[in-house]
């Protein structure tokens, strides 16, 4: 008989709900070892709560942080306090974050802090320039300099700490976790609202086109949506699907450009599941994010990445996805390419998915155990 492990998870981001939420399950399973609890620091508010209820996620400290009036430093600082106050009355065996958000610093500092071991999921993941994307960039180095157990998605993330400094036997490559919760995702009975099944009734190509990055906001997002324009109006049997994220300055530009346009459908964020349902069904993804450069090329999609540079770059190199920044003519060209050229089209289509098979979560409880549990000669199985 064993003693628990405690485990503290802690996220505040949708994005990290996403890819964390199939690593508890795993360990939630293993009832008999771990002790899981869960931090939310509240970075994102609606966002986040449809992903708790998505993935049946229980909380058991809830934090309001939001975006502190005082920025990024403020939400950091808030972050670390209000963290280490939870983990020095916990004192948990692990602290686990994913991926470059301040949440994922403010807590990996605060484990750092406090002397807990502190384990990053999505790890080496890397642009090199700290000003693309700001401040993401710099969080995930951060992160990883102070973490002692990494789990990569791919064997260049692996390298890319390696050639760090890392010590190579703490690396682990594990696949994505956003692949695993993809495919938990489309496992499940879903309703499908039925404005979602009336645009994709209107036309006979679909974009899913997403946009919301710092470094695009600005004459970035406006050149994006110019290039929406231009793509209706040299193909009319597009239409295009753009989930238009809450923050204001977003949402001034794009309705200011896009509103009531006939082949332009935009709409709040999407519930997780919807945007799963979603990706199956368009023919050509637009986006800006990190983690639909990773669900896209599993269901087959062609990916334009609205960004000058990506951490993800194997898509580009596999590929199944291409850079095209925020330049209006280079995107709208590589859109008109895509569609009238089945070749190019099914070239992209076809790439094998460079992040995973669905079930790094099971590897990373596997290499947990073994860290936490070196007694135990056979890793138990870590179900998803």
């Amino acid at each position: 008989m064993f003693k628990k492990k405690k485990i503290s998870v802690v996220f505040g981001t949708r994005p990290e709900a996403i890819k964390l939420a199939p690593v508890i399950r795993a360990l939630r399973a293993e009832a008999d070892l771990y002790s899981v609890e869960v931090v939310s620091t509240g970075q994102h508010d609606v966002m986040l709560e449809q992903m708790l209820r998505f993935f049946k996620l229980e909380v058991d400290h809830q934090l309001n942080l939001m975006d502190s009036q005082f920025g990024l430093g403020g939400l950091v600082g808030d972050g670390v306090r209000e963290i280490s106050k939870i983990l020095s009355r916990a004192q948990p065996d692990l602290v686990l974050v994913q991926g470059d958000t301040a949440s994922a610093f403010s807590a990996a500092l605060a484990g750092f802090l406090e002397r807990i071991p502190v384990a990053h999921v999505e790890a080496g993941l890397r642009t090199n320039d700290l000003a693309q994307p700001f401040p993401e960039e710099g969080m995930r180095q951060l992160v990883d300099r102070i973490s002692s157990m990494y789990f990569a998605a791919t064997s260049q993330n692996r390298q890319n700490l390696i050639s760090e400094g890392l010590s190579a036997e703490q690396i682990t490559v594990t696949g994505n976790t956003g692949i695993d919760a993809l495919r938990i995702a489309l496992e499940q009975e879903l309703e499908v609202p039925s404005r979602l099944k009336e645009f994709f009734g209107r036309a006979e190509r679909r974009i899913l086109l997403t946009a919301h990055r710092r470094e695009n906001l600005g004459d970035g997002l406006v050149s994006i949506c110019q290039a929406v324009l231009d793509i209706c109006r040299q193909s009319p049997e597009t239409s295009v699907l753009f989930p238009v994220h809450l923050n204001p300055e977003v949402r001034n530009t794009v309705y200011g450009i896009l509103d009531d346009h006939s082949q332009v459908f935009l709409s709040e964020p999407l519930e997780y599941g919807h945007l799963c349902w979603v990706l199956q069904n368009v023919d050509l993804v637009l986006t800006d994010s990190g983690g639909i450069q990773e669900e896209a090329p599993s269901l087959g999609k062609p990916v334009l990445v609205l960004r000058e540079k990506t951490e993800r770059q194997e898509g580009v190199e596999a590929g199944c996805a291409k850079l095209v920044g925020c330049q209006r003519e280079l995107i709208s060209q590589s859109v008109l390419d895509l569609f009238n050229c089945e070749k190019l089209y099914q070239e992209m289509a076809e790439v094998r998915n460079p992040y995973g098979d669905g079930y790094a979560s099971s590897r990373i409880v596997e290499v947990i155990t073994r860290k936490l549990f070196p007694e135990i000669s056979e890793p138990l199985r870590a179900n998803s």
